[in-house]
C-alpha cells in the first residue's frame, strides 16, 4: 500500500480506517505531521495537548511499551459534523497487543493483553483538527497486576496546567447540548444510567435480552445485569450534571440505528469506587458510548472512558 496517500478526496470511512493502519500497524509514525493539523487540541482524561508533536510523541511512547499493537476497528460511525465544518467520525478500536518495555504499569512482562479505546475526530480538508481520546487503560493494568492507585497516583502526578485548568472548566460548563435530533433521547439514556433514583429507566432503554460492554474484560447480559452495573455507578458517583456533548447515527440493518455518543458529567465521589473509598472530591469524566438501537430500545452498548484517569482525580 502505497504511503500517506489518503487525503481530502478520500471517503471518510477510507480515510479513518487507512491512516490508523499506515500509522500504527505499518509504524508510519511520522505520517500524523501530513494527516493531523500542526495545532490540535486532543482532549483526554489522561492529558489534554493541543499540537501534532505531542500526538507524534504520544505515539512513540506507546509503540515503545507495546510494539505490536494493532488498532483493529470495532465499527465507525460518523456524518457530517453539526456545525457545517468538516465531517465528524467516532472511531471504536480493539487492541491486541504485547507488553515488551517497562512503562508506568512496571517491567515489562511479555504478557499479551486488550485495550478499547474510542476516538472521536473532526476532520476538514484532508486532515484531523480536533480530537475526543477515550482509552479506557484501567483494564490494561488489571491484565498486567499493576497496582492500580499508584499507576493512577502516576498519571495524577503528570497532570499539566492546561489539563487541570480543562477540568476546571468542564467541571464548570452548563452551556446546551447536541442539536442531534437523537440528542434528547441520548440524554435520557444518560440520566437513567447515572442519575441517583432512575435507574427504572434501564428498563426503558434497554431490550430485556441487551448486552453491554463496559470494559475489554466485562460483558453483562440482560438489562438486569446492566441496572446492577447502574446501581454501583451511582453509589459510586452523584453526578451534578451529565450531559451529551455530540451524537452522530447512522442507519443499521433494516430497521434499527447505530449511534456514537460523546458525553461528560461531574460529579462527587461518594462512595467506593476501584478500591477508593469516598473522598468528596469533584470528579470530570469524559466518556463515549456506542449504542446499536431498534424500536428506541437498545440492543448492544459499549461504554468507554478512561477509569484508571478517574482514580487519579481521586488518589
Amino acid at each position: 500500500m502505497a504511503i500517506g496517500k489518503y487525503g481530502a478526496s478520500s471517503a471518510l470511512l477510507d480515510y479513518i480506517y487507512g491512516i490508523t493502519f499506515e500509522i500504527w500497524e505499518e509504524k508510519g509514525v511520522e505520517l500524523i505531521r501530513q494527516y493531523y493539523a500542526e495545532e490540535i487540541p486532543v482532549w483526554a482524561l489522561s492529558g489534554v495537548s493541543h499540537t501534532c508533536d505531542e500526538v507524534v510523541d504520544g505515539t512513540y511512547a506507546m509503540l515503545k511499551s507495546f510494539p505490536d499493537r494493532l488498532l483493529l476497528a470495532e465499527n465507525v460511525v460518523w456524518d457530517d459534523y453539526e456545525h457545517g465544518a468538516g465531517q465528524y467520525s467516532s472511531h471504536r478500536i480493539m487492541s491486541p497487543m504485547t507488553y515488551t518495555h517497562e512503562s508506568i504499569y512496571g517491567p515489562a512482562t511479555g504478557q499479551k493483553v486488550q485495550v478499547r479505546t474510542v476516538a472521536d475526530c473532526l476532520v476538514h480538508d484532508g486532515k484531523i483538527i480536533e480530537e475526543w481520546l477515550i482509552r479506557d487503560t484501567l483494564p490494561l493494568a488489571q491484565q498486567l497486576n499493576a497496582p492500580v492507585q499508584q499507576v493512577a497516583r502516576t498519571i495524577q502526578s503528570s497532570f499539566s496546567d492546561a489539563t487541570r485548568e480543562w477540568f476546571a472548566q468542564e467541571l464548570a460548563r452548563t452551556e446546551g447540548q447536541s442539536q442531534h435530533r437523537h440528542a434528547g433521547w441520548a440524554q435520557s439514556v444518560l440520566e437513567s444510567q447515572w442519575l441517583a433514583g432512575q435507574a427504572s429507566g434501564i428498563d426503558t432503554h434497554f431490550a430485556p435480552y441487551a448486552v453491554s460492554y463496559p470494559d475489554p474484560l466485562t460483558t453483562l447480559s440482560g438489562s438486569g445485569a446492566i441496572a446492577t452495573r447502574t446501581a454501583e455507578l451511582q453509589q459510586a458517583f452523584a453526578v451534578a450534571q451529565v450531559k451529551v456533548d455530540h451524537v452522530v447515527s447512522q442507519p443499521w440493518a433494516h430497521e434499527g440505528e447505530e449511534l456514537a455518543v460523546r458525553w461528560t458529567l461531574s460529579a462527587t465521589h461518594v462512595g467506593d469506587y476501584q478500591g477508593c473509598s469516598a473522598t468528596q472530591r469533584p470528579v470530570f469524566i469524559l466518556g463515549s458510548s456506542h449504542w446499536r438501537v431498534v424500536n428506541n430500545k437498545i440492543l448492544t452498548e459499549w461504554v468507554v472512558f478512561d477509569q484508571m484517569a478517574v482514580v487519579a482525580q481521586l488518589v
